[in-house]
């Protein structure tokens, strides 16, 4: 790490090569600690002296987020100056807009597929603000066939999708808190954890991970609608002055359909805003209008995509009606 300091400060930052009217920035990717710890303040103080800014990003949970810190620039804080990814995988899905949003002030990026965009915008593509969030995701036996989770790769596309969401957010105790419910058959459907249990970004990140498919056959999502309603948003976990929202993600038609309208109706009341993303081409979309808030809009309130390439289908419009929601619950 220190080598590398010490090439930015004498060998790309030099007069000879650098603009004297042009910021000075560095992103450094890093997953472990340096070699020689002792010899990397002096370093970072040098840059310092040189006027180069610094954003760190540490990846895998080898990192340590104290030289994550003292590597990076002022204010020295998570989100601001240094971010953290828990894998390779994912790195792109979990810090890029961040990143390029403290890197280029007054852009935004799109995602298609492995490859991002950046263009100029007011609004970085990042979800800032105050929101309790909940997911609450269908687990039910059509989305694998009934496999098991390790050979199927749709439960592994659901997973990416909610750490691309929650990596464009700022997860924090006073910003945005994410619950997690998974719904299928009556006995599976579960809240996995409420708003105050994952309240930054990387155990939230850690928690998704760990989410195992239950293969629970039917798709019980009233029982979820009533979770979502009575323990998420009904406990001591929800800021009685926060916007209440709830992202539900499903592959095909309630086993208990005729219970839904009744439970919908009562997340309504209770001041829920909901988002539905429906998968596959055999959800019915007049569904996905009736589980929806109004106005109840295609890629307004309600998605569809006709395959798992979720994040690529849906993600964007997603996160900006997730952002951009009523801010009064």
């Amino acid at each position: 790490m220190t080598g590398a300091l010490n090439v930015l400060n004498t060998q790309v930052f030099t007069p000879q090569l650098t603009r004297p009217n042009a910021a000075k920035t560095a992103i450094i990717v890093t997953d472990g600690k340096p070699t020689v710890p002792s010899t990397v303040e002096a370093a970072v103080r040098a840059v310092n002296d040189s006027g180069i800014r610094r954003l760190v990003v540490g990846v895998t949970n080898q990192i340590d987020n104290r030289t994550l810190k003292q590597i990076s620039s002022p204010p020295k804080t998570f989100g601001e100056t240094y971010f953290v990814a828990t894998d390779y995988r994912t790195l792109s899905a979990q810090v890029s807009a961040q990143l390029i949003a403290k890197a280029c002030p007054g852009t935004s990026t799109t995602t298609t597929g492995t490859t991002t965009v950046t263009t100029p915008s007011s609004t970085p593509y990042y979800c800032r603000g105050i929101l309790d969030l909940a997911f609450v995701v269908d687990g039910s036996g059509s989305i694998c066939n009934d496999l098991d989770v390790k050979t199927c790769d749709n439960w592994k596309a659901i997973i990416d999708f909610l750490r691309s969401i929650v990596a464009a957010m700022s997860v924090s105790p006073n910003e945005i808190r994410v619950g997690m419910i998974v719904f299928a058959s009556e006995q599976s459907t579960r809240v996995l954890w409420n708003l105050t249990t994952y309240m930054d970004k990387v155990s939230l990140m850690q928690a998704i991970d760990n989410m195992q498919y239950v293969a629970g056959g039917t798709t019980f999502l009233t029982d979820g609608l009533y979770l979502l309603r009575t323990v998420v948003f009904g406990g001591s976990a929800d800021r009685s002055n926060v916007a209440n929202a709830a992202i539900i993600i499903t592959d095909g038609k309630p086993t208990n359909y005729s219970t839904v309208p009744a439970a919908i109706d009562a997340v309504h009341k209770a001041g829920i805003y909901t988002l539905v993303v429906g998968i596959t081409n055999m959800i019915d979309e007049d569904e996905l209008r009736l589980i929806s808030s109004p106005p109840k809009k295609v890629n307004v309130n309600y998605f569809m995509t006709p395959d798992y390439n979720l994040f690529a289908n849906v993600g964007k419009a997603l996160l900006e009606s997730t952002c951009n929601r009523p801010t009064a619950a």
